[in-house]
């Protein structure tokens, strides 16, 4: 049997190039390797020796600084660990020291950076493992490396006979402006077990990733090319390999999970691609139509099926000229260019940014300025000299230094902008080659926040048309949109000279790693361009600029390390400048090769010089009202990509519906008025409801217009609303709305629908309440919310009395009897801040405790002879509902109880249709019907207490109808007490558009959890370079910004939903993380079954209320027909034998819209049982059968943020009552990332699937695939 080894960096160098498999082959084949290399005619190409020597320089550092603080402290010089082990007899520290060892099949082998030793009693041992990184982010990679060297010393100490006490691992990084980390005494440290499926996955068990490497051969294993590929040693291997095999990865743009969905349907090389469809004039024409229909059903490359056949046709014709391709794509994009015929005095700038990635600072900037008699060009390289001061006894560290340098780049750039601009306001729009690009010139401007210019040009590029007009474009992004150029690797240098751009003299002065990337081949005696290395990265090799600077010549290196940096011409510092403003005309050229450009993007007159030298605003209020722009526009933006799609297209994407109005005099149910509902017949498409491919849903609003409506004039289309939605009609309730007076809304037509002709309903870019949010905002001023996250929280406590706190409390208990409150909740009820934050765990109760919270408030302000008017303000109808009813409830006993409680009138705000489902005793208050005797003044005036319910935007109607104008009177202040639920899913606009009433002297309690959903946003706000996203960051909800502002909460701890089993495992892996000990004391379980099928036996055995059904299957996306056929057996039982209904009986929590609509068409009695996670929020069942769905590990894995979201699943797994089942691939728990945020979303799953369910109730096949039925218990201690 072949001995196969690898290294210790191999597997951290593997999470960071994506998890590629070739990479590990590669380095498991040694042998394999070098003969296709030598086939080839290739070679390695290593990672640059500036960047390893970096890493040397900080483990010396970082070692000397540690010599000094611990006295026994040794260089191991890579020797084996063991003699030191044996021998450790006090406080070591081992510096440099290998370790190696056999972990599953593999024989690994590494040096780890340092081992602190402690002897323990009994000849034990307490060992801490610390690697340390020149980086300053954290990452996976860096933790597993930590995670395998604890490994093999665990298994050196046990065979030389000194066993452990305790390993811990902990990561050393580089912090800000180069200080050195240390190791301490007390080093915190990361937890190893969080990393044992991981290990088990890559390394230790008998089907992991790396024995399957082992055993497979090089044209079994899966690889996509991407801009990581820069960064691998194998780079040029896998170029030429990829070429010769006429590889699927040579299609530009094209991911894995995009290849292995053409390699299922037959498709092996570019070629079969291209020959999927032809040109007839400006259209594909499908040549293979059952093969297309089967690609266009895969979400991974349906909406992308025409983009990659095109330039599968353009790669293809490089070796066959009978191929037709076009350099441009058929795209009904014009991209995001401004038009130079609209704008001809437009002055465009064009900016480039060079990193030193080393010491993580700019070193090059580059800017040209183009317009009506404009042509000027700007480069700045940074010297990186000594900044220390001769005469002075300090010192200026390379980062400071490096940051000194990159302020004068800064300032460099700004004065030269500043010179070029006319004094009179201009129409300007910047340019740069790629986001990245941009990203590294907004960094550092973030960096030099002492500079108001600096941050004023900040807030200028990174402005969108949603708050002023778009003012920057990335050239390869129109590029990739628009063009088609064959280039595998679409880098400035290779797609400038793609469209004709001369390089110069300059192609040949920086031919290494630059120039040298394409090759010819010979293919039919005939000579073939070719990208012989991968080279995606558009940046300058930094070896250029510490070769001109002089830098590298004091760097000591390797001689292998030598050759490399010898192949790097000697250049000066002003050839690289002028190669920086060759760059610059570069993107000019690429930009003026773009005859076809938006004439929709406007452009709007700045005057630049001023707008350097104002002051920057970035206050909360300025960045709240740009979220609520950015959320518009975003969704504008994704809604506007539907209407450029043709009308079929969009219908069989199930964006849109077709539809042919009805006119039937004779039929009650359609002659109705035509200004209220209308129904329409679907014509084109039915199955899509059944098969759910539908996008659209009851109740949404949307966008009506004929179906030949141009797509720019969809958005004006008529507004409606679906009442009804069944497969054969749609019943539509036709819209008023015209004209519009605010930005988040277009105007709109009232056209009438024309019996018997055909429609089009899509999605509408309205934000209908946006705009009354941002109406509250431009008052933040006198809210008295703003005040308190921005100026001062309250600290003044309420005068309660506690003798009428004490009586209170009897009340309580008299009216609940056995459901006493908690200690918890009675600290909410009692509790006397002004503001105050609850976090309610799923089933704590946290709508009847915060119903008698406010009872009691308002029942101390009634003592004391005052009065108070609530206001009870929620995300949803529904969730104002529960609230509502929970006070009108506790109301009704009190007043039995105690005759002399005062009577509460309480209103829910809305019309007939949003108040369905309230108790008795909860009132209407509709704002649009209301007569003279029942306004909210006269309402106030008439009762000392008084209970308001709704939404943010029901506040707002509340507040309008008031006033005889169409606009609410912000001035004046009606409430004395505002709550607010679900706060967690609250965004702070709407925070505030809810307390825009509440008095200056009012209280405020606020409750929600932050383990749940989220506020839902359209725009990425995880990319967002905003200075005010930045710093204020508006994207989060009023729960979150409560809680960055110091205001702690009180946690609910008890569930009263819950299984005992399934809090305890919550507790353990959620919500012990926030210091709240959740539990529950229910025990209540379902019925036993009698049944004779062994895994239904085993999934609903009573005995145990947490179970898992693991399955192998790993092919399904969104709809997937093994866990349903999994799923059917149970929802038969619950329904035949349980007796369970839709109600509070069973549900059933999917993620996706297809395999909803699959099971509700089987089930149809359980249609509202069945929904995904959002609709189940605030939910609850007797028993809840999760279907994750999701099982192809390239579509878990691109879609592993809305998929393994932790919020997302605590809500889906915390509904049931008296058992839950989780119906689950086991791809979803064998992710593997980099990433570093994304490992307790990946975890929850690995210890639900490893960690809790390790006794096997169940195993076997069903449908040929392998299934078993798990539980197990959750361990006591925190996580």
């Amino acid at each position: 049997m072949p001995s196969f080894h690898l290294r210790v960096t191999d597997l951290a160098q593997y999470l960071g190039l994506r998890n590629c498999d070739r990479f590990l082959w590669f380095r498991l084949h040694p042998a394999q390797r070098q003969e296709l290399a030598e086939t080839l005619s290739v070679v390695e190409s290593p990672i640059s020796p500036l960047l390893s020597q970096r890493g040397y320089w900080v483990e010396a550092e970082v070692a000397a600084k540690t010599r000094q603080q611990f006295p026994n402290f040794i260089d191991c010089q890579q020797q084996e660990i063991d003699p030191y082990l044996i021998q450790c007899q006090q406080d070591t520290v081992l510096s440099q020291v290998k370790l190696s060892g056999r972990l599953g099949q593999i024989n690994y082998a590494g040096v780890a950076d340092l081992i602190h030793l402690q002897p323990a009693p009994q000849n034990r041992l307490r060992i801490m493992v610390a690697d340390i990184k020149s980086s300053r982010q954290e990452r996976n990679s860096h933790r597993l490396q930590v995670v395998i060297y604890a490994k093999l010393l665990q298994q050196t100490a046990e065979s030389v006979g000194r066993p452990i006490d305790q390993i811990k691992g902990s990561i050393l990084y580089l912090q800000e402006n180069d200080v050195l980390p240390q190791l301490k005494p007390d080093q915190p440290s990361f937890n190893l077990t969080d990393y044992n499926q991981t290990l088990r996955q890559l390394v230790t068990s008998p089907n992991s990733i790396t024995q399957r490497l082992a055993a497979s051969q090089l044209d079994q294993v899966a690889f996509e090319i991407g801009p990581w590929c820069d960064q691998c040693v194998y780079n040029t291997l896998c170029a030429v390999n990829s070429f010769q095999q006429r590889d699927l990865s040579l299609i530009p743009h094209l991911n894995l999970w995009q290849k292995r969905t053409l390699q299922n349907v037959g498709l092996r090389t570019p070629s079969q691609v291209a020959n999927l469809t032809e040109y007839q004039d400006n259209r594909l024409v499908a040549r293979q139509p059952d093969i297309v229909d089967r690609l266009r059903q895969h979400r991974s490359i349906n909406q992308d099926l025409d983009l990659v056949v095109q330039r599968a046709k353009k790669v293809t014709s490089s070796f066959d000229q009978t191929v037709e391709s076009r350099p441009y794509l058929l795209t009904p994009h014009f991209g995001y260019l401004p038009n130079r015929d609209e704008y001809p005095d437009l002055i465009q700038v064009f900016l480039d940014a060079q990193q030193d990635y080393i010491l993580d600072r700019l070193y090059l900037l580059a800017a040209g300025v183009r317009g009506p008699r404009l042509k000027s060009d700007w480069a700045q390289m940074s010297p990186l000299e000594n900044h220390n001061n001769k005469d002075s006894q300090s010192t200026v560290s390379l980062a400071e230094a490096a940051s000194l340098d990159e302020k004068e780049l800064l300032n460099g750039l700004i004065q030269f902008l500043l010179k070029q601009m006319p004094v009179t306001p201009v129409q300007l729009h910047f340019y740069f080659y790629d986001r990245y690009t941009y990203s590294l010139l907004c960094n550092a401007l973030v960096r030099y926040q002492d500079s108001q210019p600096a941050q004023q040009l900040l807030d200028l590029i990174s402005r969108t048309v949603a708050i002023n007009q778009q003012m920057v474009s990335y050239l390869d992004q129109e590029l990739k949109d628009r063009q088609n150029l064959g280039r595998l690797c679409p880098s400035l240098y290779q797609t400038a000279e793609a469209m004709q751009f001369n390089w110069k003299g300059y192609k040949q002065l920086f031919q290494t790693a630059i120039f040298d990337t394409r090759q010819d081949q010979v293919i039919d005696q005939r000579q073939v361009e070719m990208d012989g290395k991968i080279g995606f990265s558009s940046q300058i090799p930094i070896e250029y600029a510490y070769i001109a600077r002089k830098s590298v010549q004091q760097i000591a290196v390797e001689p292998t390390e030598q050759q490399r940096l010898d192949q790097f011409p000697s250049i000066l510092p002003i050839q690289l400048e002028f190669f920086a403003k060759q760059r610059i005309a570069a993107l000019h050229h690429l930009e003026q090769k773009f005859t076809q450009t938006n004439k929709r993007i406007q452009k709007t007159e700045i005057d630049f010089v001023n707008f350097l030298n104002q002051a920057p605003n970035y206050s909360l209020q300025s960045s709240l009202q740009e979220y609520l722009l950015l959320e518009y526009q975003s969704n504008k933006e994704s809604v506007a990509q539907i209407y450029q799609q043709p009308v079929d297209d969009r219908v069989l994407a199930g964006h849109s519906l077709r539809l042919r109005y009805l006119a039937a005099p004779d039929s009650d149910d359609i002659a109705m008025p035509i200004d209220q509902d209308a129904v329409f017949q679907i014509v084109i498409n039915q199955h899509q409801i059944e098969a759910g491919s539908l996008t659209l849903k009851e109740g949404d609003w949307v966008v009506l217009n004929p179906v030949n409506t141009n797509a720019s004039q969809l958005e004006h289309g008529r507004l409606a609303v679906i009442e009804k939605l069944e497969i054969e009609a749609c019943r539509v309730a036709l819209g008023w709305r015209g004209a519009s007076k605010n930005r988040f809304q277009p105007w709109h037509r009232q056209d009438d629908p024309q019996p018997n002709q055909d429609y089009i309903i899509d999605p509408m870019t309205d934000d209908i309440n946006a705009n009354k949010a941002c109406l509250a905002i431009e008052q933040a001023q006198s809210n008295t919310l703003h005040t308190w996250l921005t100026v001062d929280r309250p600290d003044q406590q309420l005068m309660f009395h506690p003798s009428e706190t004490d009586t209170f409390l009897g009340w309580i208990d008299q009216v609940e009897g056995d459901k006493r409150l908690t200690n918890r909740q009675i600290e909410v009820v009692t509790n006397n801040q002004k503001l105050l934050l609850v976090q309610g765990p799923p089933g704590t109760g946290k709508s009847y405790t915060l119903a008698w919270a406010l009872l009691h408030r308002l029942y101390q302000a009634w003592q004391q002879g005052g009065s108070c008017a609530v206001a009870v303000a929620c995300f949803t109808h529904s969730a104002s509902r529960v609230v509502l009813n929970q006070l009108a409830d506790r109301c009704r006993a009190l007043s039995k109880l105690i005759p002399d409680f005062p009577s509460i009138p309480i209103y829910k705000i809305g019309d007939s249709d949003q108040n369905q489902e309230l108790t008795d005793q909860v009132q209407t208050f509709d704002p649009y019907q209301i007569d003279s005797g029942n306004t909210l003044p006269n309402l106030l005036a008439a009762n000392r207490v008084i209970i308001f319910g709704g939404t943010s935007a029901g506040f707002y109607n509340l507040a309008r109808s008031a006033t005889t104008g169409k606009q609410p009177n912000w001035k004046k202040k009606y409430f004395d007490l505002l709550a607010i639920d679900e706060a967690s899913q609250m965004s702070l606009p709407y925070a505030l558009l809810s307390a825009a009433w509440l008095k200056p002297e009012g209280e405020m309690v606020v409750v929600g959890d932050p383990r749940q959903m989220p506020p839902i946003h359209k725009h990425n706000w995880q990319k967002e370079l905003r200075p005010t996203a930045i710093y204020q960051q508006p994207y989060h909800s009023l729960f979150e910004a409560l809680q960055e502002r110091g205001l702690a909460p009180i946690g609910l701890d008890r569930s009263f939903r819950l299984h005992r089993t399934v809090a305890q495992f919550l507790a353990q892996r959620i919500y012990l993380k926030d210091g709240i000990n959740f539990y529950s004391e229910r025990t209540e379980v379902i019925p036993a079954i009698k049944t004779d099928d062994a895994y239904l036996q085993a999934v609903m055995n009573p005995d145990y209320p947490l179970v898992v059904v693991e399955h192998q299957e790993q092919e399904s996306e969104q709809y997937n027909p093994m866990e349903i056929q999994l799923l059917t057996p149970i929802i038969e039982a619950c329904l035949d034998q349980l007796n369970l209904n839709d109600a509070n009986g069973i549900g059933v929590v999917v993620p996706h819209r297809a395999q909803r609509a699959e099971l509700r068409r089987q089930f149809p009695q359980l249609y509202t049982a069945i929904d995904t996670v959002e609709r189940f929020q605030g939910g609850q069942r007797e028993v809840i059968i999760v279907s994750a769905t999701a099982s192809d590990p390239d579509y878990v894995q691109q879609e592993s943020e809305f998929i393994l979201n932790l919020n997302r699943l605590n809500v889906a797994l915390s509904r049931a009552e008296k058992k839950l089942i989780v119906i689950a691939s086991t791809s979803l728990g064998q992710l593997l990332t980099n990433d570093i945020e994304m490992l307790p979303n990946i975890d929850f799953w690995q210890q639900l699937f490893n960690g809790y369910a390790k006794t096997t109730l169940w195993q076997g096949r069903k449908n040929e695939v392998s299934v078993s039925v798990r539980t197990g218990m959750v361990e006591a201690g925190n996580p």
